[in-house]
């Protein structure tokens, strides 16, 4: 029972923090937005929130793919996969072990390794 309880508690984190809560934030941002700001601009009083909002989400959603491709290739993406690597005591045993396995040292490699396959 405890461990059903805790996987349920796992989907319900990884559903609320990936899914859920992105697009509740989004909306409110849209309708925050849109009555702060949109609907006080004399310029701007024709256009209805549905339209604001796809307007918005078409411009918002291109400059979120670019910047998150450029991010993942060039930006900060790199320094955090190297950072988590780094840190993950697995990657550093299993990137030594690969070079031990290089040099033609299997039993090193093999008496590194043995402690994650335990």
């Amino acid at each position: 029972m405890k461990a059903r309880v805790l996987r349920w508690m796992s989907y319900f984190r990884r559903a609320h923090s990936v899914y859920l809560s992105f697009f509740l934030s989004f909306a409110q941002f849209v309708t925050v937005q849109y009555v702060l700001l949109i609907s006080n601009i004399p310029m701007f009083s024709d256009l209805s929130m549905l339209q604001f909002a796809i307007l918005f989400s078409s411009t918002y959603a291109s400059v979120s793919v670019v910047l998150g491709w450029w991010d993942y290739n060039h930006g900060g993406m790199i320094v955090d996969n190297i950072l988590a690597a780094q840190s993950n005591p697995w990657t550093r045993d299993y990137s030594r072990a690969f070079l031990f396995l290089c040099d033609g040292e299997t039993e090193k490699a093999k008496d590194l390794m043995r402690r994650w396959a335990e």
